[in-house]
């Protein structure tokens, strides 16, 4: 007993309790890396709970129950995605569907692509305009023989591709689980949206006494920046794209619809939808109609007014101004969060600039609160 006794010194008793510390967060990650679908299902429920979460509190200060707004809201939600996939679906499908098939009622070009019409009648002179020769009975036969290479392996593609969708799961329950997943987002949402007010009270009760003060005072204030530019960004993003995709589609640009949703959800990343909206916008036109000065210049002038429409008056008014970072800072974090992550840093630059900024401000403001006093 003794002896056991002395073998316990604190140093051992240290290495003991340090060893079984690695040893669960080991455990932890092991059992987290075997479950990253389900992780990421959870994620995602979280998300799309944080941000409808200020629309179900609205209902509920109506005198609306709040189970009964969660179910509103979900219903809304899912039938305004189901809405938008089915459109945006169809238009993709049509405007590439005229590019990929013939048009056999065109009696002029015998049931050839357009896009050999599209090349007798635009490039082919716009080249010849600018001096650049090539070989137009070969461009025509190089282009029909890849069109027709694509037509003929497009039915292999969604073949490759069903199959390694299928590759992905282990036998038919496993297939079942992954779509039953799928229907597991909105439920994870709806419980999460129900109990969101008693989760966080849980989450303050976790933590000691006289942490909770500072930790709701940091919550606020973090959600009011990055959730309110997170929630602001999509909203003026969905606006966009509903404005971009009915004025070039009126304006006449090829793929004017797709290029639309593109631009407008690529406002999400402040300043892109100008790279992928309107330089595609102008090639496209420039190509189409190589002449039509008036076109290019209507187009430009059209995502101007947007850019202009969303500085002005959508990020006002949706965002507010004590959410909004200074262009600079935006400008600065996302080339910084681009060389450092790629893509992933682009996307994120924003929300953790915002962060950053919560942060610098309050240790600045502790800071002054240690300053003598002024004599």
């Amino acid at each position: 007993m003794n002896e056991n006794t002395a073998l316990l010194t604190p140093k051992v008793w240290w290495i003991l309790k340090w060893a079984g510390v690695l040893a669960g967060l080991y455990l932890c990650a092991w059992i987290l890396f075997l479950n990253t679908t389900t992780i990421a299902l959870l994620v995602v429920s979280f998300l799309f709970a944080y941000l409808l979460n200020p629309i179900v509190d609205w209902m509920t200060n109506t005198g609306l129950p709040r189970d009964s707004a969660v179910r509103i809201v979900i219903a809304l939600v899912a039938f305004l995605i189901t809405v938008f996939l089915m459109i945006v679906i169809g238009q993709v499908y049509k405007q590439t569907g005229e590019l990929l098939n013939p048009p056999l009622q065109d009696p002029a070009y015998g049931g050839e692509y357009p896009l050999l019409k599209w090349f007798d009648t635009k490039l082919y002179p716009l080249l010849k305009e600018y001096d650049i020769v090539v070989d137009r009975s070969h461009m025509r036969a190089t282009i029909k023989k890849v069109f027709e290479w694509i037509q003929t392996n497009y039915p292999n593609w969604l073949r490759s591709v069903w199959e390694t969708f299928l590759a992905t799961f282990t036998g038919f329950a496993s297939y079942i689980v992954w779509i039953l997943n799928l229907f597991l987002v909105p439920v994870f949402t709806y419980y999460l949206l129900r109990d969101y007010e008693k989760l966080q009270i849980r989450f303050y009760e976790s933590l000691p006494p006289h942490w909770r003060v500072t930790a709701i005072d940091w919550m606020n204030e973090l959600d009011k920046v990055v959730g309110g530019f997170i929630r602001g960004q999509l909203s003026i993003a969905m606006l966009l794209m509903a404005f971009y995709s009915v004025g070039l589609s009126l304006l006449g640009v090829p793929l004017g619809f797709i290029l639309g949703i593109i631009a407008g959800l690529a406002n999400i990343i402040p300043y892109m939808s100008v790279v992928v909206g309107l330089v595609p916008a102008l090639l496209l036109s420039f190509v189409d109609e190589p002449n039509h000065w008036l076109k290019l210049l209507w187009i430009t002038l059209y995502f101007g007014a947007g850019q202009a429409l969303e500085g002005f008056y959508l990020s006002p008014r949706i965002m507010g101004q004590e959410t909004g970072l200074h262009p600079v800072l935006i400008m600065v974090a996302i080339i910084v969060g681009g060389s450092l992550m790629g893509l992933t840093g682009i996307v994120l630059a924003v929300p953790v600039a915002a962060i950053l900024k919560v942060i610098a401000l309050r240790w600045h403001h502790s800071w002054k609160q240690s300053w003598p006093e002024e004599v």
